[in-house]
C-alpha cells in the first residue's frame, strides 16, 4: 500500500519533490502522511490548506491506485520510488529527483553509464548529422544515450544510438502511455522497443509545456555527462545544460565556427562548457571525465 500511497501522492499538483520529502520525513510514509489530519498536516508539514483539501480524499483511492499500479505493470511500465533499489542512481541524489519515475522498456534504469545529447529542435543539417554520429559513437562503446525525444537534435540522438543496436532512454514530457500514442514519426515506439521511456507523470497524462520545461531536469539527472550539439540561447536544451552544471556534472558543447547558428552552445562555452569539435570525440572526451 506504501507504493500506492506514493503514487497517489505525487500526482497532487503543487505538492513537488521538496513537500513530498518533508512529508515522508515528518509522517515516516506516505501511508501515515494520508492518514493525518488536516490540522496535524498543516501543523507538522506546513502544507497550505488548499494543498491539504487535495490530499485529504485521497486515503479512500488507495485500493484503486494499487490495482491501477498492478494493470500498468502487466504492461511493462513500472512505478519506481525513492526507496527502490532499481530506482536511477545516478538521478536519485539530485534536489529534485521526482518522487515517482515510471519506466518502461527493455534498458533499466542502472544500465551502464549514461550521457545526454540534447539540442534544438530546429537546427542545422551538420547538427543532425554530428547527433546521429555521436550518439552512435556513444552507444557502440556501452554508453546509455538520453535524450528528450522531441524533433531534431534529441530525435537524431535516439536514432544514432537505435542504428547500432544501442541502448538509448527517452525522457518523456507527458506520460509514457501518451508518448506511445503520439511522438516524431513514431519515435517513442522505437526507443520504448529498442531502449527504454520514463516519466514523472502519470502514464496517461497529457503533453504540457511546463512538463517539457521540468523533464530538463530529468535528462541532465540520469546522466553521467552532458553534450549540446546545436542550440539557441535559450530554451530547453541550455536549461537541461544549466540543471547537470548545478548538479556538479560536465556539460560539453559542439564548438561551432558559426556562433550565430549556435548561440547557446558559445554561451555555455564562454561559462565553462567544454569543447567538443569531432563526433568521434564523444566517446573517448566523456569517458575521459571524472564522470563517466
Amino acid at each position: 500500500m506504501e507504493r500506492a500511497a506514493r503514487v497517489a501522492l505525487s500526482g497532487v499538483s503543487g505538492l513537488g519533490p521538496a513537500r513530498f520529502r518533508r512529508l515522508l520525513e515528518e509522517f515516516g510514509s506516505a501511508v501515515a502522511a494520508l492518514e493525518a489530519g488536516p490540522a496535524e498536516m498543516q501543523a507538522r508539514a506546513g502544507l497550505a490548506t488548499s494543498l491539504i483539501e487535495e490530499l485529504v480524499g485521497l486515503p479512500v483511492r488507495l485500493e484503486e491506485v494499487e490495482a491501477e499500479i498492478a494493470a500498468l505493470d502487466e504492461q511493462g511500465v513500472r512505478a519506481l520510488t525513492w526507496e527502490d533499489a532499481d530506482y536511477p542512481q545516478l538521478l536519485l541524489p539530485i534536489s529534485s529527483a521526482p518522487p515517482v519515475l515510471w519506466w518502461s522498456g527493455e534498458v533499466g534504469p542502472n544500465d551502464g553509464p549514461a550521457v545526454a545529447v540534447v539540442g534544438s529542435r530546429e537546427v542545422s543539417d551538420e547538427a543532425l548529422i554530428w547527433a546521429r554520429e555521436a550518439a552512435a559513437r556513444l552507444a557502440e562503446g556501452g554508453v546509455v544515450v538520453v535524450s528528450g525525444l522531441a524533433a531534431g537534435v534529441d530525435a537524431a540522438a535516439h536514432e544514432g544510438a537505435l542504428s547500432v543496436g544501442g541502448p538509448t532512454v527517452g525522457v518523456c514530457g507527458c506520460g509514457i502511455l501518451t508518448a506511445l500514442t503520439r511522438g516524431t514519426g513514431g519515435l517513442a515506439g522505437q526507443v520504448a522497443e529498442g531502449g527504454a521511456l520514463c516519466s514523472e507523470l502519470s502514464p496517461a497524462a497529457p503533453l504540457l509545456p511546463q512538463a517539457l520545461h521540468a523533464r530538463d531536469r530529468i535528462t541532465a539527472g540520469l546522466a553521467s555527462a552532458v553534450i549540446i550539439v546545436e542550440a539557441r540561447a535559450e530554451g530547453g536544451a541550455v536549461h537541461t545544460a544549466k540543471c547537470a552544471l548545478r548538479e556538479g556534472r560536465p556539460v560539453f558543447a559542439v564548438a561551432s565556427q558559426d556562433r550565430r547558428r549556435a548561440p547557446g552552445n558559445a554561451q555555455l562555452l564562454a561559462e565553462g562548457a567544454r569543447p567538443l569539435i569531432t563526433p568521434q570525440d564523444a566517446l573517448a572526451v566523456v569517458r575521459g571525465s571524472s564522470h563517466v
